[in-house]
């Protein structure tokens, strides 16, 4: 009955060795994917920042680009009034001498 005990204490001891080893094991790779996982979100983090670094820099352009077309839309009709009272005054020269 004592050799039974010590065998089954010695089988049991083992069992908790290994279940022990395992364990660690699986601690280890836990560690290791939350390392990995934290790195990849600092990663998303930089990523998701940098994107919308860019959303904001290409609304700025576009603002300027709109600002820059109404500024010639501009200059360019201020060209056409100017070359249309060129030619009237070309057309009539004489009602627009100064005595």
């Amino acid at each position: 009955m004592i050799v039974l005990i010590k065998l089954f204490n010695r089988s049991l001891a083992e069992k908790v060795k290994k279940l022990h080893e395992v364990l660690d094991d699986r601690k280890l790779a836990f560690n290791a994917l939350s390392a990995k996982n934290a790195l990849l979100e600092a990663d998303v983090t930089v990523a998701t920042q940098q994107y919308n670094d860019a959303q904001n820099e290409i609304k700025r352009l576009q603002i300027e680009k709109e600002q820059l077309v109404n500024q010639i839309r501009r200059e360019y009709k201020q060209e056409k009034d100017v070359k249309k009272i060129e030619n009237i005054i070309n057309i009539y020269p004489t009602k627009f001498l100064i005595y």
